[in-house]
Parts: C-alpha cells; structure tokens; sequence
C-alpha cells in the first residue's frame, strides 16, 4: 500500500462493530490484566455556598436578593461542591429561569470541567437582560448521581448606569451671568435624567472623588438633591457629581463648572490687545501665562470666536493651534494636529479639559469632555473613548491610526492601533489583541467571537494564548499562532495541552472527509460525529497516512494504547486496527484476515505481531505474522492460519 496501494474493493471488508472492538480490546490485548471491579461513585451532598458576584443590593429579604449591578466579566453564579467520600471531580448542573417574561422555561448548564470535593464550581454567565429577573437552583453531579437541588435567592440585574442633570440659576454654567458672588449663598440643583428613577445616594465634591470616598448626599425619594453653596472666594469652580444607584453602578463623574465673580466685577471686561488682537478675561490671563513660561510662544492669529453652543470661545494662534475657553473647564491650548477634529468646539467630544501632556518621545496626548485625543507628526490625531479607550495603552499598542467604528455584525466595535486592534463588545468588554494572534483572529473574527480577556503567558514561558467567545488562539515561535475549539481542543486539552506530548498546535482546525483535525508539534487530533475525538502520533500515525488514511481503515476510535503485554502499541479505526513493535513496526489489519488472527488469540497467540500488511497473492491475499501467515482465499472467501 502506500505508493502502491490496492484497491480495497477486490474482496469483502469486514467493519468492526462495537462488539468486535470490545472483543479486540478484551480477549487478544488486555487478557493479561483482569478488568477492575465497578466503583460505584459516592451521592453528592447538596451543594452550599450559593453566591452571586456581584453581590446584590437593596433585597426586600426573603428569597429576594436585590439588585446586581454591571460589572465587566457579567454574573458569576458559584456553589461549593462536595461528596462524603472522596470523588474523582464533581460536576455542577445549573437551571437558570428568567421569570421576567410569563412562562419563560428554565435553561440549564454543566461546568465543562469537573472540580474536587469541597471546592466551587462557577457559571460565568456574561451580561444578562438588563431589568429581568432570574430564579436559579444548583445540583451536584458524580458520574450518574444527582444531589438534592439547592435554590439560590432571585435577582434582579441592572445593567444600566444612573444619569444625572446639574442646573443651577444662580451659578450656570452656560455662559449666563452669575446671579450670586463672593459670601452669597446660592442652590445647585442635582437630579436623575430622564429615564433615571433608582438614584440612591450622591457623592459630591469641588475638584476630584478620590476613590472610596463614601456618599455624601441622600436624595428625596425623586432622587433630587440641592446642594447650598457660600463661595469665600472667586474664579471658577468645578463640582464633581457621582450617584450610585439601587444596584450600586455609578454613573460617569457628572463635572459642573461655574464662575463665581468678585463682588460686581468681571474679569471679562479686562483686556488688551495682542498682535492687533483683542483678548480679555481668562483668555488674557492664560495667553499671558504661557508667553511668560516660552517667549516664543505663537501670538493670536484672529479675534475670540464664540463656539456654536454658546458655553465656549476661541482664538486661532499663528502656528495653527489654538487656545479655547470653555465655563467648564476654563482656558486650554489645543495643538495644532487636534484642531481639525476638534472642528471649532463642533467636535462630538466637547471641550478640552486639560493641556495636551507629552506620552513619550514620539507623540502627545489630550483629555475632552468625553474623549481622548492622542497623536505623533507619522499617525495624525485619532479618539480613544468608552471601553476601547480604557483597554489601551500606547506601550502595549502604540497609537490610534483610525477613529473607532462599527464591526458590522450589528455587536461590537473597533479602533486599530500601530501594533494591533482593541474590539469591543457588550458581552465580552474591550480586549487588545497584538502580533499573530491579532492577525489569525482578524482572519475570521465572525466565526472566532470576540476576545474574552487579554493575551496570556502560558506556563513554559514562551507560547502565548488568548480564549475568544468560541475558539482559543495558541502561539509559540516554533510555530505561529493557530486556532483550537470544541472537541478537539478539549481532547487536547486533556493530554497536557501544549505542555503534553502533543506540543502546540500547527495548523487550524481543517476538515477530511467527514473529519476535522488539528495538526500538533508531534501528532496530530482527529474528530467525527461518532467517534469523538482521538490523538494519533509516531509509527501508527505515519502508517495510517502512508496506506491512505481514512480511505484504508476509517479514522480513529480510540487513542494510542499499550499492548496487554506490554511490547506494543495499537490503535483502532472504523475498519481496523494498526500494531506497533519496535521490531516490526506499524503494520495495519483489517478485514478477514484480521478476523482470523482475532480468532486465535490476537497478538497474544502464537502467531504473535503482524509484520507485513496484506497485499496480493496468486488466489487471494496474504498477512505476515512473526509466528506465521494467514491466507484469504477469494473463490471461497475463507481464511487459513499457517505457522512456521
């Protein structure tokens, strides 16, 4: 076979049935050890420790848990696990009901991997339906044995962050006058926006939160606050806003910022002209600062222009930045690059709310109201925002090449980077992906699913892995980034993974046939519908290839075994078996002739291994043995045993 490989079709094949393959594993290779006695596996105790993460909040008592806020890794469901004896893992069976909808039928899970007695077993169930409600209940599983149903307490999910409107008339902060000054005490009116009724407790504060800082406001039961306000001094203030709802998210810092005057007088009416233009107020007071710090420093290139919305100015400078004046956040050069985005305060992103601040030595970044503006002279000025701009960092990434957009699945979204992509969606959050990894997965993202965490380290130091919703990505340099998932992955996973004897994959997963497989450093997986998964490496493998693969003998059914004594190595497939000696090497049967040497005795008879595939002889066709031949004769289709 091989090269010259025979049709299989001149005689009759003879496909081992499921009691031919227990007959083959039973009688010829494993009569030297006696099958073990039955264990039977010991009844789980009814699973303790219900929790949910994040904990819920505000519960009317009883069964009622309360309120779970967001958080970015979703709802954790978690129990602990036991058996009064000792197990070799135990499994957890969640039912999860979402009573929200009348009738809405219970779903249930097991954990993939069993875990040992007395430990927890997690259901990570990601972002569940903001606003529904869930029962659920806990089992326990050994092998067949079920243990009583624990029921965890209901919950509520709220996913949605609390919004807050700050107004005041006697400080505004768009542009009006102020109607109270230095020693006057005037109201801030603090509320829940539109579509916001959980709001439970304020925390407030003129300048930064520090984080942990407790609340320091409790609304009516509307959700509204007034705050009263004596400014012992002028200039311009900012009150930070966060309120925490039933569930405890927070909402993003809500910044108010106002200008209170010194008695009647304002600033706004001092002013100079600079270079034939006229600047006043804050917009002279800064320009006149950064002069004095650069002497070089660009002079006005224009008059103040007022900003569409009517809650900022400008001014145009010489080398084409500009300094911009906002009621919230006073006075801010704007660099040169960013001041096409920023578009004359028409930008989507707002004001600016700090100075830009070099990054490194190649580029500089700027904080707006709702937005990250970042560029060097090579990638031109890009937003980084949301999710995707919490998950980057320049050393990891380097900088924006493109705004964020759409996947186009309807889901998620994207911003590329100089050395990778950020994704993002509500489900799995934002994740970097970087180098080969980032490239395989931009090969086919639809069918990969989003990342669920960032690029890893593996345990030998070298190779790396990132899991995505339906695959897991492993990289090494021996041998470039490759896709692994489903049964294959878990077979593997099972044989050591890449620190088995397997390695790390090679190729992605493929089809043969009615197959799939990945190829591995040292063997290679095959799955089918029926068989499952099984590994096949060294001489077997090699033969298996060389006699034609699955057109000769099938894929496998079983893995790579031992011999019962203990000299060999075999493998079964759907039509036959291959053995292996060191002295005869692999050698494959199948068909009458492997019949036949099943008859007496397998490789523990005295014919002993095979050491010749069948091949053809005048009248039928022919098997070595090392104790003998067998002979299938075609006019009667029958086999005759011969010994030396």
């Amino acid at each position: 076979m091989g090269g010259g490989r025979l049709r299989l079709t001149r005689y009759k094949r003879t496909s081992l049935s499921a009691a031919a393959t227990a007959g083959l594993l039973a009688a010829g290779l494993l009569t030297a050890t006696p099958a073990a006695a039955a264990i039977e596996p010991p009844q789980p105790n009814i699973p303790s420790n219900l929790t949910i993460e994040p904990a819920p909040k505000n519960g009317t008592g009883g069964s009622d848990c309360g309120w779970v806020r967001r958080s970015i890794q979703g709802v954790v469901l978690s129990a602990t696990l036991s058996t009064p004896e000792p197990a070799g893992g135990i499994n957890a069976v969640l039912r999860l009901q979402d009573v929200t909808a009348p009738g809405s039928p219970w779903t249930e899970k097991t954990t993939d991997v069993p875990v040992a007695n007395n430990s927890n077993a997690q259901f990570y169930l990601g972002q569940l339906e903001d606003g529904h409600t869930y029962n659920w209940t806990v089992q326990a599983r050994v092998q067949d044995k079920l243990s009583d149903v624990a029921t965890g307490c209901r919950f509520t999910v709220d996913t949605t962050s609390p919004q807050v409107v700050v107004t005041s008339t006697d400080f505004p902060s768009n542009g009006s006058p102020p109607r109270k000054g230095i020693g006057q005490t005037g109201v801030i009116h603090i509320a829940p926006a539109p579509g916001t009724e959980d709001i439970v407790c304020y925390r407030l504060s003129l300048g930064d939160i520090p984080v942990g800082t407790p609340c320091t406001a409790t609304p009516d039961a509307s959700g509204k606050y007034d705050l009263k306000l004596t400014p012992s001094d002028w200039g311009t203030y900012d009150l930070r806003v966060d309120a925490i709802d039933r569930a405890g998210n927070f909402s993003w810092t809500t910044s108010y910022r106002f200008y209170v005057p010194y008695g009647t007088v304002d600033p706004w009416t001092v002013c100079d002209t600079v270079n034939g233009h006229k600047l006043c107020g804050p917009m002279l007071d800064r320009y006149q600062e950064l002069k004095q710090a650069d002497a070089n420093y660009p002079a006005p290139a224009g008059d103040v222009v007022a900003t569409r919305d009517g809650a900022g100015r400008y001014v145009a400078l010489a080398d084409g930045s500009q300094l911009v004046w906002s009621i919230r956040y006073g006075v801010h050069p704007v660099a040169t690059a960013a001041t096409a985005l920023w578009a004359g305060g028409d930008a989507w992103f707002g004001y600016p709310t700090e100075d830009p601040r070099r990054l490194d030595a190649r580029g500089y970044t700027q904080q707006f109201e709702r937005a990250t503006v970042s560029w060097t002279p090579e990638t031109g000025a890009h937003t980084t925002f949301g999710g995707i701009g919490s998950a980057w960092g320049v050393s990891l990434l380097g900088y924006p090449t493109g705004e964020e957009s759409d996947m186009g699945d309807g889901r998620g979204r994207k911003q590329t980077f100089e050395k990778g992509v950020i994704v993002w969606s509500p489900q799995t959050d934002a994740r970097p992906l970087i180098g080969e990894i980032g490239r395989v997965w931009l090969r086919n993202p639809f069918a990969y699913g989003y990342p669920r965490n960032q690029e890893a380290v593996l345990g030998d130091g070298v190779g790396r892995r990132q899991e995505f919703e339906n695959v897991m990505i492993y990289w090494s340099p021996r041998t470039g980034a490759h896709e692994v998932h489903g049964g294959i992955w878990t077979r593997w996973w099972q044989l050591g993974n890449e620190t088995g004897f397997l390695g790390y994959p090679v190729s992605d997963e493929s089809s043969l046939g009615r197959s799939r497989y990945n190829e591995f450093e040292r063997g290679t997986i095959y799955w089918t519908a029926d068989g499952g998964a099984h590994e096949m490496h060294g001489g077997i493998r090699a033969r298996w290839i060389q006699i034609g693969g699955p057109e000769a003998v099938g894929f496998p059914v079983t893995d790579e075994m031992p011999t019962s004594d203990g000299r060999g190595r075999y493998q079964v497939f759907d039509h036959g078996s291959i053995f292996w000696t060191p002295q005869t090497g692999a050698v494959e049967l199948y068909g009458g002739i492997n019949a036949a040497w099943a008859s007496q005795g397998w490789n523990s008879g005295r014919l002993g291994y095979p050491t010749v595939g069948e091949y053809p002889v005048p009248g039928g066709r022919r098997g070595d043995f090392e104790g003998g031949y067998i002979l299938w004769v075609q006019a009667t289709g029958r086999t005759e045993i011969h010994y030396y």
